[in-house]
């Protein structure tokens, strides 16, 4: 990691497309990488939650709130690195990331 200073992305999706939401995260991380913090990006649920659990020297986590488990958007995974995360620091900033078909899906729910 860089000096210590570096910020943990974790989302469904990596980018490799030209939507609004994969450049914006791309103009976000070009901006954090410009403050002198390194991005670690993660795009299961799993490996996500290996990160904060073996390393709690983030300065910051960006997460995904529609991240998939078992092929399904589900709450629950994020709610379960936030734990996570909280359990070793009380302090870290994290960041809800949420695309807009959110709201569908969770009335498909009820």
């Amino acid at each position: 990691m860089s000096n210590g200073r570096w910020v943990l992305l974790i989302a469904s999706e990596l980018g490799g497309t030209n939507s609004v939401s994969d450049r914006a995260m791309d103009r976000l991380c070009g901006a954090i990488t410009e403050e002198g913090y390194e991005v670690i990006r993660t795009s299961t649920p799993e490996d996500g939650l290996s990160m904060v659990q073996s390393d709690p020297s983030y300065s910051a986590i960006l997460l995904d709130w529609d991240l998939e488990q078992e092929h399904q958007f589900d709450e629950r995974a994020a709610l379960k690195i936030i734990r996570a995360v909280r359990r070793r620091n009380k302090k870290v900033p994290i960041f809800l990331r949420s695309e807009e078909h959110t709201s569908e899906l969770q009335s498909h729910h009820d």
